[in-house]
């Protein structure tokens, strides 16, 4: 066993997310949120630039410049490279901007395995990771890790992918989940996303989907406190249920006739909207 844990995550990338403090966040702040929450210090995202350069990027510079301090350094370095202060997108055709650093491919396990006495979170989304990683990388990345058993620090891979995923699951170790078991799945000729056909065969995925309870409460009383409205908490509870209820439960798309496909929807064409908060407020009060 290693001392790893794989994990899969599926979320609209492209929603917004409320933190338990109210805070507005985009996928990437709650990601990073989450995961220092869970006592991870360090958030790594990992892409593939071409065939010979991988992408590393951070939310802040100092996490930036720890990745470069903990690589191996080669016979002949005696320093570590210093990244610029700069930051790039996260993706093509995504306009989240984080500090970067490009290195050769052939350099990420090492890298990988001078950070693996730190408390980290390596991001990556399915095609990533299977871009990055060769089927040699994959066996020696397995070693790495069962070389690392021992080791008390949490050590986290993050799978991430949008909610209605259904390409290819990318090889992992075979340690994490056996080559016979991916091939199963990537030959399952059923129509359904990749989270379905992991969770039908017992494999534990996460959904961030919209529309959690939680969220949902976080939205109204993040409204309230954007209008001034004075709440015992009650009312915003009622709110909660109702939008949950019709949203969720009864699989409602539409509010007052607008198509709300997601929590951005939600919160700034309904909930951020005088008019139609207080239609909202007036049907909750009828149906109580």
């Amino acid at each position: 066993m290693s001392s790893a844990e794989f994990r899969f995550v599926f979320a609209d990338k492209e929603d917004i997310f409320f933190s338990r403090l109210m805070l507005k966040l985009d996928f990437e702040q709650y990601l990073y949120l989450k995961m220092q929450k869970d006592g991870f210090q360090y958030v790594y995202h990992f892409d593939s630039v071409n065939n010979e350069t991988v992408r590393v990027c951070c939310e802040n510079y100092a996490e930036l410049k720890k990745y470069c301090e903990r690589a191996k350094k080669g016979i002949f370095k005696k320093s570590f490279d210093i990244p610029d202060k700069k930051t790039v997108k996260l993706h093509p055709g995504n306009a989240r901007m984080l500090y970067g650093y490009e290195h050769p491919k052939k350099k990420i396990l090492e890298n990988l395995e001078g950070l693996l006495t730190e408390p980290c979170v390596f991001v990556f989304s399915m095609k990533s990771f299977h871009d990055i990683f060769t089927p040699e990388d994959i066996a020696k990345l397995d070693r790495l890790l069962s070389k690392n058993r021992y080791n008390k620090q949490k050590i986290l891979f993050l799978i991430v992918d949008v909610e209605n995923y259904d390409g290819q699951l990318p090889y992992l170790p075979e340690s994490v989940l056996p080559e016979v078991v991916v091939s199963d799945i990537n030959h399952d000729r059923v129509h359904r996303t990749l989270c379905e056909k992991l969770e039908a065969r017992g494999i534990r995925c996460e959904r961030w989907s919209a529309f959690r309870r939680a969220q949902i409460a976080r939205m109204i009383h993040r409204t309230f406190l954007h209008f001034s409205i004075i709440d015992d908490g009650d009312n915003a509870n009622k709110i909660s249920d109702y939008l949950y209820q019709h949203l969720v439960e009864e699989g409602n798309p539409r509010i007052f006739q607008i198509m709300v496909n997601n929590q951005r929807d939600l919160f700034q064409k309904i909930l951020l909207d005088r008019e139609y908060l207080k239609m909202l407020r007036a049907t909750v009060a009828d149906n109580n």
